[in-house]
């Protein structure tokens, strides 16, 4: 399921329907950004997933 769900997000970032601001959470993996901040990344699986302003 958790690859449904990248595959989603990456084709509303396409289409352009992702609300045009970016996700305050970002994997500091991968990249992905996120609305909630997770434990372990959806996308990739890494442990670092912090708030973007964070550095």
């Amino acid at each position: 399921m958790d690859g449904n769900v990248a595959r989603f997000r990456q084709f509303k970032r396409l289409i352009g329907i992702d609300g045009g601001e970016r996700p305050p959470y970002v994997c500091l993996g991968c990249g992905s950004r996120f609305e909630v901040q997770y434990h372990v990344c959806p996308d990739c699986g890494g442990y670092r997933v912090e708030h973007a302003t964070d550095g």
